[in-house]
């Protein structure tokens, strides 16, 4: 408001001025002829009439003429390199805003974000507050009032197109025969990632002969960098401990202490170069809420004759030879294995409810964990335990073979669960 009344001030004074000086040549003007007509007539005492030419018009060129009036713009550097000139240091501002404007963050957004330090966690993170700390150009920026040519003088849509590319011409390649994305990169030196960017229509890098590609490289004049200070609320995990307890069967366990997750907050400092994130200091951490430990009871207690719920492998330094599914037309229930250990062992606690010559099996061991599990083996050639033997976990039972219908010595091991063949590399490490 107050630049507006001084420029009405001085636009007056200078009014003032040139009626000053209309008001001398006018009377200038009435005491001398300027000029003649020589289209004018003559009159009996030769005294010649002549054309007055004090209109305003004229007047206006004849002051143009004779007072000097500089033009003034302002000239714009960006590290001491002229850039263009404007009329005025408005213009400059506004451009300058411009080029800020989307890199200013909203300090009252609220949203899921990933942070520089920890890019892979899942936690839950809520942004509290993010508060724009200062937003200014990695270079110098000089505005300078001089003398111009006004018809160089630049529109502000000029200068923001300059100051954002860099005045770089549009680079156009057709795609020729054998070009790749990657090819193309190399050969021009393009950043594939700009060639990404410029032509946003490729999918999976599939371009085909004749494409027109924009490989401009765009060279900005200013590198906008901000800092902020942001506020998060994050998930703190529980831990969670096991105890033994000897009074319990294996494989059996119970929660004593359910755990719950805690709370924290963080406050970061962020820096950014046009945007990417380059820098990241926590600044201090307040524990909203502390997590709560969980606590577990184990069972480790061994029945004889009753499953841990787990498995373990039923030869030592298994080479698996074929695995459960779809075998020549037909189920093949298990896995077969080999291994130069041919002792065949209880794949865990149970009771032995068969053990002889079983079709297609050979001889064969059953063993029912009295869990809802059972267990085979198949193609022994020796059986080393009888119906109704308690087995513990490990313990040998047999030995590997090739009876029944097997092309070769190895062990055919299956898991079955309430009666159901299950795939017994869902239950074991391979």
């Amino acid at each position: 408001m107050r630049k507006t009344k001084i420029k009405r001030l001085i636009g007056v004074f200078w009014i003032f001025i040139i009626i000053l000086c209309i008001i001398g040549v006018r009377s200038s003007m009435n005491q001398r002829y300027i000029q003649a007509d020589p289209n004018e007539v003559y009159l009996g005492k030769k005294e010649a009439i002549f054309k007055d030419i004090a209109d305003d018009a004229a007047l206006l060129l004849l002051l143009e003429n004779n007072i000097p009036i500089k033009k003034l713009g302002i000239e714009l550097k960006i590290d001491g390199k002229t850039i263009g000139i404007v009329k005025d240091t408005e213009t400059v501002n506004e451009v300058m805003e411009q080029i800020k404007a989307p890199y200013l963050v909203n300090s009252q957004e609220a949203s899921k974000v990933n942070i520089l330090s920890d890019t892979n966690r899942k936690m839950n993170i809520k942004m509290d507050k993010n508060i724009l700390e200062s937003v200014e150009f990695e270079q110098k920026v000089d505005m300078a009032t001089v003398e111009i040519n006004p018809k160089l003088v630049l529109e502000p849509s000029e200068l923001l197109r300059k100051l954002q590319t860099g005045d770089v011409q549009m680079r156009l390649y057709t795609v020729q025969s054998g070009d790749c994305i990657s090819c193309i990169a190399k050969k021009f030196s393009v950043p594939k990632a700009v060639i990404y960017q410029n032509n946003p229509w490729i999918e999976n890098d599939f371009i085909n002969v004749g494409d027109e590609l924009n490989l401009t490289v765009l060279q900005p004049q200013l590198t906008v960098r901000t800092i902020e200070n942001r506020m998060e609320s994050m998930e703190m995990m529980n831990e969670t401990i096991y105890e033994e307890d000897k009074n319990m069967r294996e494989g059996t366990s119970k929660v004593i202490v359910e755990g719950k997750t805690g709370m924290k907050q963080i406050t970061y400092r962020i820096t950014k170069i046009n945007g990417q994130t380059i820098e990241e200091k926590t600044l201090v951490q307040v524990i909203l809420k502390e997590p709560v430990t969980k606590v577990i009871k184990q069972g480790t207690k061994v029945i004889p004759g009753i499953g841990s719920g787990s498995f373990a492998w039923p030869v030592v330094g298994p080479q698996l030879t074929s695995e459960f599914g779809k075998r020549w037309g037909k189920l093949h229930a298990g896995t077969d294995t080999v291994s130069d250990n041919k002792n065949i062992l209880a794949a865990d606690n149970g009771k032995v409810i068969f053990a002889g010559k079983k079709s297609g099996y050979g001889n064969c061991i059953i063993i029912d964990h009295q869990n809802g599990y059972q267990t085979l083996y198949g193609h022994l050639s020796k059986i080393n335990v009888v119906d109704g033997q308690k087995v513990l976990k490990g313990e040998k039972i047999g030995l590997m073979g090739s009876t029944g219908n097997s092309t070769g010595v190895h062990l055919h091991f299956e898991i079955r669960k309430d009666d159901k063949q299950e795939n017994p590399l869902k239950y074991l490490d391979y």
